[in-house]
């Protein structure tokens, strides 16, 4: 990979690349109903690390089980819970050298399971904003049956007494799992989540090589999915050093987001193929789905290349050299949040 802009650099801002989701009512994302704040789902400079995790862990359980409960707003409720249940995703994987394979697993599933039950109402709403961003004045037939599905979805999701208890009963469990081992299970030394990091960071490379050299759908999924991973866990060390770490942490912001959006074309062109029908103009539809994917995947490269234009021993080494940096710190301190 060629060399890109170098990411450890003190104040550096986001990227300068054009925004590639349109701009208007029908592509902004539903607003969260809950704030987070850098510091609930950030290791605090002096903070011991297994209980920063757990603290984490807690507030992100707490955020599911808050978006579940208050849904005035559906659309909010649903997102604000996917996006705990991917910030925890991540959080697994940075320790999961502390776990055995089958708890590994056994936990990834929990989560996987508690977000597809929450996947079909945030797709439904989301194929409908892409559509109207898309051609607004066109296939008003599917832009109907998109309508209608997206409120039978979100009305047997949040309406079903029976399927909420479950979900909220699931989330309870595994908070309570996560917030007694996770103290004791992680040492407080960088070592303790570098080979995680690492991973990710290399399987993010490695899927990236794969998606631009073989740009299918499914290549740029799996690549949009370690994205999100590695971008929560950098997240996690930003209060270790904001200035050094907000490079990397606005490069990947944005590269998900551009990969999220091509996801969102990907989708609805497999509901209009899949529906045969869009008011006569579906071949018309899928050739600006087609376009605009294409445009986006060119986006995503030069960030990408922000990220990734190292391997994964050097990205480590200078994250490791600002969390020792950051945590010399007078001993009198370290236990705390600061």
């Amino acid at each position: 990979m060629t060399q890109g802009v170098p990411l450890f650099v003190s104040g550096m801002g986001p990227p300068s690349v054009p925004s590639t989701r349109p701009v208007g009512r029908h592509m902004q994302r539903p607003p969260s109903m809950i704030h987070v704040h850098a510091a609930d789902v950030g290791i605090g400079v002096h903070e011991p690390l297994g209980p920063a995790l757990a603290r984490i862990a807690a507030g992100q359980f707490d955020r599911i089980t808050a978006g579940l409960r208050m849904n005035p707003d559906r659309d909010a409720a649903v997102h604000d819970a996917r996006k705990a249940l991917k910030r925890l995703r991540a959080l697994l994987r940075l320790v999961r050298g502390h776990l055995s394979e089958d708890v590994f697993r056994e936990e990834d599933v929990v989560l996987r399971d508690l977000g597809r039950y929450l996947a079909e109402a945030r797709d439904a709403r989301t194929r409908i904003d892409t559509l109207a961003a898309l051609a607004p004045d066109r296939c008003e037939v599917l832009q109907e049956h998109l309508i209608h599905d997206h409120r039978a979805v979100s009305a047997l999701l949040l309406t079903d007494t029976d399927l909420m208890a479950q979900l909220l009963t699931t989330a309870k469990c595994a908070r309570e799992r996560w917030v007694t081992r996770l103290p004791g299970l992680v040492k407080d030394e960088f070592a303790a989540i570098s080979p995680g990091l690492r991973r990710t960071y290399r399987r993010g490379r490695k899927r990236m090589g794969r998606a631009l050299e073989r740009p299918t759908d499914e290549a740029f999924h799996e690549w949009r999915k370690e994205v999100k991973h590695l971008r929560y866990q950098m997240e996690s060390l930003r209060p270790i050093d904001p200035l050094a770490f907000g490079g990397v942490i606005a490069a990947l912001t944005s590269l998900g987001e551009v990969l999220g959006t091509e996801h969102d074309h990907t989708v609805l062109g497999s509901v209009v193929i899949r529906e045969g029908s869009c008011d006569g103009e579906a071949a018309h539809v899928l050739e600006l789905l087609q376009a605009r994917k294409e445009g986006l995947r060119i986006s995503a490269v030069p960030l990408a290349k922000r990220v990734y234009s190292g391997n994964s021993g050097r990205f480590i080494r200078r994250i490791g050299e600002r969390w020792e940096a950051a945590r010399e710190g007078p001993a009198g301190v370290r236990g705390g949040r600061r």
